[in-house]
C-alpha cells in the first residue's frame, strides 16, 4: 500500500529528538485491578484497522483522505476514524504499546462505558485542537497518540508515585512516572514551538498537547469527585 504525505500523531518521535536514543517503556509498577476489556478492545480495533488497510484498500491516498482528518473537512467521518488508523507497523506498535502499558490502570478508575467515552473524547479534543492550530490544512492526520496522550495524562494524575521502567541504551532503568510522562509533556510543548517557527514538522504536536491536558483535567476533577469528605468537629 503506497503511503501518501499524512500527519503523524506518533508520541515516540520525541523521545528521539529529545535524547537520540531508542528509549521504549516496558513496563509500570501498578499493579491492575481488572481485566482490562476496553483497552484491549481498542487495540484489537486498531489492529483489525491496520490489517485492513493493508489487505482491503486499493486507493491509500483517497482511503486516507476520505478517513484521516483533515482540517479543511473538519465536519466528516474522519474526525473519529483518523484515531484508529496508522501508516505502517513501527506507528502501530508504538501507540498500541503506550495504549496497553498506560491504559489498563486508567480503565480501573472509570466504568468500562465510561472509560471508553473518555478515550474517544481525548482523541475527538486532541484532534479539534490540531484543527484549530492547522487551519485550512489538506494534509490528512492519522495516528491514536491522541487518545493515547488523554490517557498517559490521566495517568499521571491517578498514580503519581508510580515508576516506570523503560528500555535505555541497551539496559533497563525505573524512572519515576511523574519525570517521564512531564517531560513528555514538555517535549511536546517545546517541539509544537519550533514546528510552528520552521514549519517542517509531519507531527500532530498540538493533538498530543490537547489530548494530554484533557485526560489530566478530566481525571484532576474525577479524583476530587472521589475523594472522601473530612469529618468536621
Amino acid at each position: 500500500m503506497a503511503s501518501p504525505d499524512l500527519e503523524l500523531e506518533e508520541p515516540l518521535i520525541s523521545y528521539f529528538l529529545f535524547a537520540s536514543r531508542f528509549v521504549v517503556p516496558i513496563s509500570d509498577d501498578t499493579p491492575r485491578e481488572r481485566f482490562p476489556f476496553v483497552t484491549i478492545s481498542l487495540i484489537v480495533l486498531c489492529m483489525l484497522a491496520f490489517l485492513g488497510q493493508i489487505f482491503l484498500v486499493a486507493d491509500a491516498e483517497s482511503f486516507m483522505d476520505k478517513f484521516g482528518l483533515v482540517t479543511a473537512r473538519f465536519f466528516g467521518v474522519g474526525l473519529m476514524t483518523f484515531m484508529f488508523l496508522h501508516t505502517g507497523v513501527f506507528h502501530l506498535v508504538l501507540n498500541m504499546l503506550f495504549l496497553w502499558l498506560f491504559g489498563d490502570n486508567v480503565e480501573d478508575r472509570f466504568s468500562r462505558p465510561g472509560y471508553l467515552i473518555f478515550c474517544l473524547s481525548c482523541g475527538l479534543l486532541a484532534g479539534v485542537l490540531h484543527c484549530v492550530f492547522n487551519r485550512g490544512s489538506t494534509i490528512p492526520v492519522i495516528g491514536a497518540s491522541g487518545m493515547v496522550s488523554g490517557i498517559m495524562g490521566a495517568y499521571l494524575i491517578f498514580y503519581p508515585s508510580a515508576y516506570v521502567t523503560v528500555f535505555c541504551w541497551y539496559r533497563t532503568i525505573e524512572v519515576p512516572v511523574v519525570l517521564y510522562l512531564g517531560g513528555w509533556f514538555v517535549i511536546q510543548l517545546t517541539s509544537a514551538f519550533m514546528s510552528r517557527n520552521s514549519d517542517v514538522s509531519q507531527v500532530a504536536w498540538c493533538a498530543h498537547i490537547g489530548g494530554f491536558i484533557f485526560g489530566v483535567g478530566v481525571a484532576y476533577f474525577k479524583k476530587l469527585q472521589n475523594k472522601p469528605e473530612q469529618n468536621v468537629n
